[in-house]
């Protein structure tokens, strides 16, 4: 006999067999059940970021996208206009050009 042949045995065998009543009910409970106590071993940090993430998902891609592009265009535009203003001159840190005219070494 192949395999075929088994399989079709075994579903002609199990064909009438019915669950006992209330199967479906506890099975559901059960289910339940787990998924609960599944959660309560998650930390609440990685809850947090999962339900933010489904949310964010939830709401569509394509606008987080723009979020994400605009935001990010915003901080280098302020990034480099904060340190733009302070841009180094050439000059060590501390030194001042002098106001005086160079002294002349003719005498």
């Amino acid at each position: 006999m192949s395999e075929f042949d088994d399989l079709q045995k075994l579903l002609r065998l199990k064909r009438y067999e019915q669950p006992p009543e209330g199967y479906f009910e506890k099975f559901a409970e059960d289910f339940k059940e787990r998924q609960r106590a599944e959660l309560l071993q998650q930390s609440s940090r990685i809850l947090l970021v999962e339900r933010i993430s489904t949310w964010m998902w939830s709401h569509g891609t394509k606008r987080w996208l723009y979020v994400g592009g605009a935001t990010t265009a915003l901080l280098a535009a302020g990034y480099y206009f904060t340190t733009g203003a302070n841009a180094p001159t050439g000059r060590p840190s501390g030194q001042e050009p002098s106001q005086t005219a160079p002294e002349s070494t003719a005498r």
